[in-house]
């Protein structure tokens, strides 16, 4: 059951998304779609199977889209954010035993020392739809303060 619903939410959901706005955008000769991937797709981090797996699975549709569709316009690219400050994220504070103490040790992970804001990412999508971006195609950015390039025993 987890296994389907994480395909059918982060996978399904992109391809039924990718597959709507294609046309228009092949017929234009012209288009950018943004899937939001995770830093998930890049780690595995223990007891979340099998969200990873569908995550990687993202990223290989957006490389694959972006390639199959570069010579007619459209670019595909993915952004993987790390730990956001996301309703989830403060809903998951909240209900801990201390929540100041959880909020600092999140943080302390991060090279940055902070958190990353909902509209951090949403700039990046920004970015990446605009023709600002119109040579980055087939790619994915990460978006976790460096945390992933971190030596984690």
């Amino acid at each position: 059951e987890q296994w389907q619903r994480c395909f059918s939410v982060d996978l399904d959901g992109a391809w039924n998304a990718s597959r709507a706005v294609l046309p228009p955008m092949l017929e234009q000769g012209a288009g950018a779609i943004v899937n939001i991937a995770s830093v998930h797709g890049h780690q595995i981090i223990p007891g979340c199977f099998p969200y990873p797996v569908a995550k990687h699975a993202l990223i290989g549709l957006t490389r694959s889209l972006g390639i199959e569709y570069a010579r007619r316009g459209v670019r595909v690219n993915s952004i993987s954010p790390g730990l956001i400050l996301t309703e989830a994220i403060e809903n998951w504070f909240a209900n801990a035993p201390d929540p100041a103490a959880l909020r600092a040790e999140q943080a302390a992970l991060l090279p940055c020392g902070r958190i990353g804001l909902p509209e951090e990412v949403a700039y990046t999508a920004l970015f990446l739809a605009s023709d600002e971006a119109r040579f980055i195609n087939a790619s994915d950015i990460l978006i976790d303060g460096g945390r992933s390039h971190l030596y984690h025993e």
